[in-house]
Formats: C-alpha cells, sequence, structure tokens
C-alpha cells in the first residue's frame, strides 16, 4: 500500500472517544472527508494490522494526550504511540508527521508519552475548541509552515500554548481517522465505510515487473493474530492460534508455509502486505484477530493475494472454547481450498490432531511457549509452571512434555543446572514414549544430548527428526548444532541456509551461519550473515560475539569493541571479551585483571570461555589445561570446540587429538 499523501491517523484513549469524535466532526465540517462513523464499526473484525499498515501510510499522526492517558500504564493507543515514533526513524528530521494535542491540564514535560512526542510542537484544546487543532493540521497538510506564534501564552502546568489560528484551512483533503480500543467495544474494530474496510486512497502504483512474489507458487505466510479481548491479556493465547495454524498448514503437500519466526517478525511492525510479501516471497497471507471472554471465543481470519492486496477469502467464528480445534481445523481447510490444494489425507481430525482433548491444556500450552520464547530467567520458570499445568490437566500431552524438556534444557544449559538437565531428560523420555514420531521431542532430546556431551546420541537425535519434518526451521536449526559439533562445517552451512531460506527472517539462523563462516574462513560471507542478524535484531548476542571474533582475527580491537555487548546477562562471556578486548590493544595488565575477575565469578562453569582467552593469547597449554577441566565439568560450551577460531592453533596438539578421542568426536 502506497502512503496516503493526505491521511491522517488519530489516536486516543477510549474515554476520549467523544472528543475525539467531536475533532473528526470538524474536519468534516473543514472541507475534509473523514473516515469515522461509530454506527458502522464491527467489533471483533480483524483490524490490528490494520491500523498498522495506517500508521505506516498515513501523513500525519495525532495523539490526543489526556488525564486519561496518564492514568493507563496500558492501553491500545500506547501501541500506536510505540509503531509512530518508530515510522520517524525512517523519516527527516524536520518532516512533519507526530502532531501531539493536550485535551486538558496534563504537562508535555512530564507527561507519559514517548520522548520523541517531547521534541515537536504540541497542542492543547482550549475549553474544548477543536479549531486550532484543524487549522494547524490543514496547514501542515498543505505543506505551509505553521506561524510563529511569538504571543504564544503559558497554558496550565507552565505548558506553552500557541495562540489559536483562525480562519477556514486552505485544504480539502481526504483524511484517516483511526483509533484506540473504546470502552464496551464502542471503537472495537476497523473503521468502515459502507460496510467495507476503509483504506487510504493513494494514486494508482504504475506497473511493476513480475517478481519473485509472482512466482512463488502455492505459499503462505500466517502473521499474528491480534488480541482482541477487552483487558488485552490473551496474547498468548492469539500468537498461539496463529502458531498452530501455521502448524496445521504446514503438512499440506505443495504449500510452503513461512516459519514462525519469520512471519512473526512483523508483529509490532508496520509494514504493507507488499514488503512482508516480498522479504518472505509468499503469494499469501493470513492474518486474523482472535477476541476470547472466558468460555467465549470469537475468531476471525482473511486470507490476502499479496500481488494483489484482494482478500481471497475471510470468515468469522462465534465459538465456545471447547471448539478451539475445530476452529482451527475449519480455518486450515478453508484456507488450503481456498489455493485449490488438499490437506493432508492421512492427518487426524479434531483434537486428536492437536495432541490434546482438553482445551484448558491446550491454553497452557500456549501461555507456555509464550514464556519460552522471553528467554528471560522469571519467564522460563513461569513457562514451566505453565507446562506442568498442562501436563496435570492431560498427562498424556504428548507436545507438553516436549516444551517442558526443551524449556529445562534452556534453563540447565543457563544455569548448569543438574536438575534442570534430568528434568529435561526425563520429559523428552516420556513424551517420545506417548508419540514416537513428535518431532518437539526429538528436537528437546538432541539438544539435551548435544548440552550434555552425548554427541553420538544427538546426532541419531538430529538424523531421526530430518526425517520426519525435513522442512522445519526448528529441526533444521538442530541438525546444523549436531554438525557443527561433529566438525562438519560445510554440511552445516549447507544446512543453514536451507534454514534461512525457509525461515528468512530467523535472527538465529543468520547469526549462527555467520559464525560457521568464520569458522569456515568466508569472513565475506560471514560478515554479510551477521550484518544480516543484527538488521532483524540489533541485541543479539550471539551476532555480535561473532562480529567481535571477526574483528579480532582481522586485527581489529577497536571495531571489535563496538561489537562487544558488555550488557549481557552472562558475566562469563563479559570477562572472556574484555579479556581479549584488551590483549589486542596491548593493555596487558587490563587483560589479566579481566581474566581474572572470569576465573574468580566463573570458573566453575565457565572453564570453556577461559580456554578460550588463553587460546586467543596464543598460550596453547593452558587453553589445553581449561578445555580438559571444561571436559571434568561437562561444560555444554564444547559443543562449540570444533568451530570455534580461538582454538584453530591448537588441531596439531596431541592433546587435542586426545581431548576430541576423550569427548568421542572424530578427530
Amino acid at each position: 500500500m502506497a502512503q496516503s499523501s493526505r491521511a491522517v491517523f488519530l489516536s486516543y484513549a477510549s474515554e476520549d472517544a467523544a472528543v475525539a469524535a467531536r475533532l473528526a466532526a470538524a474536519l468534516r465540517e473543514a472541507g475534509a472527508e473523514v473516515w469515522f462513523d461509530q454506527s458502522e464499526l464491527k467489533g471483533g473484525d480483524a483490524w490490528d494490522l490494520e491500523i498498522r499498515r495506517r500508521i505506516h501510510d498515513c501523513a500525519l499522526f495525532v495523539a490526543l494526550v489526556s488525564s486519561h492517558t496518564e492514568a493507563r500504564a496500558e492501553g491500545y493507543f500506547r501501541r500506536e504511540w510505540r509503531l509512530a515514533v518508530d515510522r520517524t526513524l525512517d523519516m527527516a528530521d524536520d518532516a512533519p508527521f507526530l502532531v501531539p494535542v493536550a485535551l486538558d491540564a496534563t504537562d508535555e514535560s512530564r507527561a507519559r508519552v514517548p520522548d520523541r512526542f517531547r521534541h515537536v510542537q504540541w497542542m492543547r484544546l482550549r475549553d474544548g475548541d477543536v479549531a486550532p487543532v484543524v487549522a494547524r493540521i490543514g496547514r501542515l497538510l498543505s505543506g505551509s509552515p505553521a506561524p510563529v506564534a511569538p504571543a504564544a501564552t503559558a497554558g496550565p502546568a507552565g505548558a506553552r500554548t500557541p495562540e489559536p489560528a483562525t480562519g477556514q484551512p486552505p485544504w480539502r483533503r481526504r483524511a484517516l481517522v483511526g483509533g484506540a480500543v473504546a470502552a464496551l467495544a464502542v471503537i472495537a474494530g476497523l473503521v468502515v465505510l459502507q460496510g467495507r474496510v476503509a483504506r487510504p486512497v493513494a494514486p494508482p502504483a504504475a506497473p511493476q515487473a513480475p517478481t519473485a512474489v509472482a512466482e512463488a507458487g502455492p505459499s503462505i505466510a500466517v502473521l499474528p493474530f491480534a488480541d482482541l479481548s477487552e483487558k488485552k491479556d490473551q496474547e498468548y493465547f492469539s500468537d498461539g492460534l496463529a502458531e498452530e495454524l501455521l502448524d496445521l498448514l504446514a503438512k499440506t503437500p505443495g504449500l510452503r508455509v513461512t516459519a514462525r519466526t519469520s512471519s512473526f517478525y512483523y508483529k509490532g511492525r508496520p509494514a504493507t502486505v507488499a514488503e512482508i510479501a516480498k522479504a518472505l516471497g509468499v503469494a499469501h497471507l493470513l492474518e486474523g484477530s482472535v477476541r476470547k471472554s472466558g468460555p467465549h471465543l470469537r475468531v476471525t481470519t482473511q486470507l490476502i493475494r499479496t500481488d494483489t492486496g484482494d482478500h481471497v477469502w475471510s470468515e468469522t467464528y462465534d465459538r465456545e472454547l471447547k471448539d478451539v480445534f475445530q476452529v482451527q481445523d475449519e480455518i486450515a481447510a478453508a484456507v488450503v481450498a481456498a489455493l485449490k490444494l488438499k490437506l493432508n489425507a492421512s492427518g487426524e481430525p479434531g483434537a486428536a490432531a492437536h495432541g490434546t482433548a482438553v482445551p484448558e491444556a491446550y491454553e497452557q500450552l500456549l501461555l507456555g511457549r509464550q514464556l519460552m520464547i522471553r528467554g528471560s530467567a522469571a519467564s522460563s520458570a513461569a513457562a514451566r509452571a505453565a507446562f506442568d499445568e498442562a501436563i496435570r490437566l492431560d498427562p498424556r500431552y504428548a507436545v507438553a512434555y516436549a516444551y517442558r524438556a526443551s524449556n529445562e534444557v534452556t534453563i540447565a544449559s543457563a544455569t548448569d543446572d543438574a536438575e534442570s538437565y534430568r528434568e529435561a531428560a526425563a520429559s523428552a523420555a516420556r513424551a517420545l514414549a506417548l508419540d514416537p514420531a513428535l518431532p518437539e521431542a526429538f528436537v528437546a532430546r538432541a539438544r539435551y544430548r548435544l548440552y550434555t556431551l552425548d554427541f553420538a546420541g544427538a546426532r541419531a537425535d538430529a538424523d531421526h527428526v530430518l526425517a520426519l519434518a525435513p522442512g522445519d526451521s526448528r529441526v533444521v536449526t538442530v541438525v546444523a548444532d549436531v554438525q557443527t559439533a561433529h566438525g562438519e562445517i560445510a554440511a552445516a552451512i549447507d544446512t543453514l541456509h536451507r534454514a534461512a531460506k525457509f525461515d528468512p527472517l530467523n535472527r538465529a539462523a543468520w547469526s549462527h551461519l555467520g559464525n560457521v563462516l568464520i569458522a569456515a574462513g568466508d569472513r565475506t560471507g560471514a560478515r554479510r550473515a551477521l550484518e544480516r542478524a543484527l538488521a532483524l535484531s540489533p541485541e543479539s548476542e550471539d551476532a555480535l560475539t561473532g562480529m567481535a571474533n571477526l574483528n579480532f582475527l582481522e586485527g581489529h580491537p577497536e571495531l571489535a569493541a563496538k561489537y562487544i555487548n558488555v550488557s549481557t546477562r552472562d558475566p562469563s562471556f563479559r570477562h572472556m571479551q574484555e579479556a581479549v578486548l584488551e590483549d589486542q590493544r596491548g593493555h596487558h595488565e587490563a587483560a589479566e585483571a579481566a581474566r581474572q575477575a572470569l576465573v574468580d565469578c566463573c570458573a566453575r562453569y565457565a572453564a570453556y570461555q577461559v580456554a578460550s582467552v588463553y587460546a586467543w593469547r596464543g598460550d596453547n597449554e593452558r587453553a589445553l589445561d581449561w578445555l580438559e577441566r571444561a571436559r571434568r565439568q561437562r561444560d555444554s560450551g564444547l559443543s562449540s570446540l570444533k568451530a570455534d577460531v580461538p582454538f584453530n592453533g591448537l588441531r596439531a596438539e596431541p592433546r587435542y587429538a586426545a581431548l576430541l578421542a576423550a569427548l568421542k568426536l572424530p578427530p
């Protein structure tokens, strides 16, 4: 969707809906055609993605700030504000876009607004008079500079308030007025005009040459569903529902389905259908929304053709939570029918295909998966509780055991907790006993075996799960981990290229590829892959470490310093990086201090990192001493030994060969 050069987006808290409506009426009265008609709003329609597109496409973003926005720590309008601020990052500093309007005495210097709002001129409604706002919007849309107001007076709480402008705005343009979630579903859906979704009007796009999207064949990306629940506390459920649909559609022969990481990359990011399609290379998008209230469920979905933006199919399902599995199956069937494909005939209908017949257990599984993704110690502990509850509700829920196993591996690898490793092994075994062909269970057990240095067992699981699910990016990634551990660098590179193809916006796949390319000696390719990872996630610790190592290898410590993530949660990595950096700078006392800090804090579980410091220094004997200590401690870092470049200088050492033999790794 091209930008509408005269579109205005109006963002407000539900309590300020009356003021927003009055402003919309004034804009219409001044000559603007305003898409704002509460009587036509349809609660439950999928509108979250549409809101994001409109913020991306509008010419001005008008935020109504008031005591109501101040009082609310959460609200959909705050998400709109963040999206608007994100868009300004691509704009010239002097380009008008943000237009904050204070409806009362709220002090702009202390208001609970994004900091970017304080960098632009605010307006303030006096006695509810919307005329100055309408006039200023007119000047901004017409490209006329706003008049300097030397006579500006001090408004309430010391805020500067421009003198009201007078006269009719010199414009008759189309404005787009969106809004936040209103109380009692007053503003609960998409703004519509004559019963149809209203979109910003833009000049027809020039014909384009055929692209990869047009040649994508049967392909689809399932975008995260919007949470339209009243309290906005069901995001885990709406996301999980979309992910489950993704997994169901992935079982359809002949249909290429983009992996979750890439599809969900656009969550919270304004992007057009064309932009998403170009990035993911898909011919269709499935988007939707979920409204969940107690046992009641409303799911709205729509299938969009990406080359035209046309809606191929849409449907709204009003059901009970107990029918959630049937709803998923109906949506999947409708999508593949619209694409003129056939569902996998061997698939089981209804709840059997979802692993449980207990909706409450399924809901706990979705909650646990959402918590796992956050990656913090607290969220991992909360995920454990959710998976335990799912298993309590359905003791034969194999998928819940599998995700519990994966979560325990994550906890154990971060804390060196032997009990978590035992729990991971037991949960994976139980999952496979319940479902011997469950890919998630093999992935969890492969990770467990890899991190506990059972390389032969990890290889067996990786080979098995690859045969079960060769197109699953999660599977392909763990296979690459196993190949890397065995020193099969060329095979790992090929595997990671496949992962990036399945999941093109997966930061982890690109950072892993970059680090393996460093091991292969392809520094140019490594830099490209790591830069791609950092473009997707600037805080990726794996990618930052890879870029630091790349610059260390090339003898550029000051460039490496820019990538050292000193805020990493793990002090062992922080001290290791500081020691290597100071060594390369020639600051040997500082380097030794950092190495000693590493030993003092973390020698019990980070012998591998200490060995890395000595290896970078070229002190092979001490590096091998600490690697042997890492082997005795069963340090999971040894799974990277054959690919980590600091240890290149050790490869010819007899003690290194003996270490590999003790680890049962090939020479």
